[in-house]
């Protein structure tokens, strides 16, 4: 009954046009969600996330490349001196797999200091393989 009275002053034309207003409204934001919920099945199927599997968070360290092999995608990489170079690799010369498709390692060079991103179980004696690159540039 209240809304009857309060679109007394509305005539039918201004109604018809305010519920088509809400409609699109209504289905601009379903789509928008969908889109969002599609957006979240993709990126989570996607190994480029900071989780693994097991939950377990990337970790990063940095290095210089002393070697590239480009056919095998690995680099030989010295360790830049820290403290948690001891906890995942005995030695300071690390081999990189950059064999994950989304990894190019055409730009880098040998001399190139590089921090790169891994998963710990992915470690196999002072071999890794790596999820992400990226030089850095002083």
């Amino acid at each position: 009954m209240k809304i009857i009275i309060l679109m007394i002053g509305i005539g039918k034309v201004e109604l018809d046009f305010i519920k088509k207003q809400l409609k699109l409204v209504i289905i601009g934001l379903l789509i928008l969600f969908i889109g969002v919920d599609i957006l979240k099945l993709v990126n989570g199927n996607c190994n480029t996330s900071r989780k693994d599997s097991d939950g377990a968070y990337m970790d990063f360290l940095r290095g210089t490349i002393l070697e590239k092999n480009e056919k095998e995608d690995t680099l030989m990489v010295e360790l830049h001196n820290s403290s948690s170079n001891a906890e995942y690799f005995v030695q300071d010369k690390v081999m990189l797999d950059c064999s994950q498709y989304w990894i190019s390692i055409r730009d880098l060079s040998l001399g190139d200091d590089i921090e790169f991103y891994f998963f710990k179980t992915s470690i196999e004696g002072n071999s890794v393989k790596v999820q992400y690159i990226e030089q850095i540039i002083d």
